[in-house]
């Protein structure tokens, strides 16, 4: 079980994340060192070993499974709270369940031969790798100082969003709420505001009713973008008025 699924979900998972931290790879040249790194491996592993003295068990085959889980729920964390990009969240849903098509292979060719041998290999490359692109995002949004935004709510309702904003103000008061230290591009639609940068994914505030926005005491008009820069801890204020 150690050869064949452990082994290379751990070396695609190092390939990845090592990647994408020391070199800031795109998670296409991360999988491309996940490659090149399993092929290596594979090579030594067909010299070294006997088709016979390599298999796959059952125990494998549920430990690739529970990593799939577990990388879907990291990748759909890392989409909601840390800006993870869509070409990263496109790229890890295509290799999960690419990843449940070869457990199946081989679990349903569980009596032996190279098939069952080489898919749940494969499969395990394909969950390492998945949870080495989900992984980076969620360790950045973890260890990224935070900036603050201070809010002033003329409104008589209270301001309440969960997360990733966590933002909780009063009737007729102020409030602020801690944000990651990134800078986001703020669109006030006629029943939302969209907060998002280019390339990543984005976040809505429904409203509840009309309201004018302004931030630092910028209007910002309906259809309107305008770029709020918190890189460096730098604080900006939000001021919501209901029409």
């Amino acid at each position: 079980m150690a050869k064949t699924a452990l082994m290379p979900l751990i070396l695609s998972l190092a390939g990845t994340a090592l990647g994408h931290a020391l070199a800031d790879l795109s998670p296409l040249a991360s999988l491309a060192v996940a490659g090149a790194l399993l092929l290596g491996y594979w090579g030594l592993l067909a010299v070294t070993s006997r088709p016979r003295t390599v298999s796959t068990s059952t125990r494998g085959r549920a430990l690739l499974g529970v990593g799939a889980l577990v990388a879907m729920a990291l990748t759909a964390l890392a989409t909601f709270v840390a800006n993870f990009s869509l070409l990263g969240l496109a790229l890890v849903l295509a290799l999960l369940v690419l990843a449940l098509v070869l457990l199946r292979v081989a679990d349903t060719s569980s009596a032996g031969g190279l098939l069952p041998i080489g898919a749940l290999g494969l499969a395990g490359a394909i969950v390492g790798a998945a949870l080495g692109i989900a992984l980076p995002p969620l360790a950045g949004y973890a260890a990224e100082p935070r900036a603050n935004l201070s809010v002033v709510n003329n409104c008589d309702t209270p301001l309440e969003y969960g997360p990733p904003l966590e933002l909780h103000v009063p009737a007729n008061g102020s409030g602020s709420a801690q944000v990651p230290s990134v800078a986001v591009d703020v669109t006030l639609e006629q029943d939302s505001i969209v907060v998002g940068a280019a390339s990543s994914a984005h976040y809505t505030v429904p409203l509840q009713r009309s309201v004018a926005l302004a931030i630092d005491h910028r209007p910002l008009h309906a259809g309107q973008a305008q770029r709020v820069d918190f890189q460096g801890g730098a604080a900006h204020e939000l001021e919501v008025t209901c029409l």
